[in-house]
């Protein structure tokens, strides 16, 4: 993206909690695992130049009330 805009930002929203990291442990360490790489990534790709932001789901958000399916978010 950088190399057709230079000054582009990014917004980056890391993996968010689902109902097959509830149990399936293997699943929710990579899940972290990922997590931790794109806060790495972001952190070390951020410039000036052009931005890099590691968002954050809002407070409160459930994965039992804010999706559809236990995964993908849902309108709430």
């Amino acid at each position: 993206a950088r190399t057709a805009n230079p000054h582009i930002r990014m917004v980056l929203l890391p993996v968010i909690p689902n109902v097959r990291a509830e149990s399936d442990a293997p699943f929710a360490a990579s899940c972290t695992r990922f997590n931790e790489l794109l806060a790495k990534a972001v952190a070390d790709l951020d410039t000036p130049a052009s931005p890099l932001l590691l968002a954050s789901r809002p407070p409160g958000y459930d994965i039992h009330t804010d999706t559809y399916d236990g995964t993908h978010p849902g309108p709430t």
